[in-house]
């Protein structure tokens, strides 16, 4: 007689503990797995020369704040929450704000820029390491 394949969570003051039997332990290390590995080749982008990043711009009464679209690029190289602002323009916020990464990226070309809400520009750049 085989049992039921189950996951269980305990949750205590000292962690938690996933206990788990038969294919659903399996499809457990699997979802673990693939989600490790898709966020470490997403992070290993970070380590390249160029790096492929989305922007957005807003334009503030004539001075303008650049911040990253979030994801996985993003963090990888300590933009996400970041902004910087400039009123010299759009590029030049873009500019700034790539200053801010780590390592520092310089701008090495727009790929593109769509219009968004609200006196709002979305850019896909590519970065290189400063």
């Amino acid at each position: 007689m085989t049992g039921a394949s189950r996951i269980n969570i305990r949750r205590t003051a000292g962690g938690v503990t996933i206990r788990a039997t038969g294919a659903a332990a399996q499809a457990l290390a699997d979802a673990i797995t693939h989600s490790a590995e898709s966020v470490q080749a997403e992070t290993s982008l970070a380590a390249t020369r160029m790096l492929p990043l989305q922007i957005a711009v807003a334009d503030r009464n004539n001075t303008y704040e650049a911040r990253a679209v979030a994801g996985a690029v993003a963090a990888s190289v300590g933009l996400k929450g970041v902004k910087a602002t400039c009123t010299a323009g759009r590029r030049q916020a873009v500019q700034a704000l790539l200053a801010k990464a780590v390592p520092p990226r310089r701008l090495a070309r727009v790929v593109s820029y769509e219009e968004g809400p609200e006196r709002t520009e979305i850019y896909t750049v590519e970065a290189e390491v400063a």
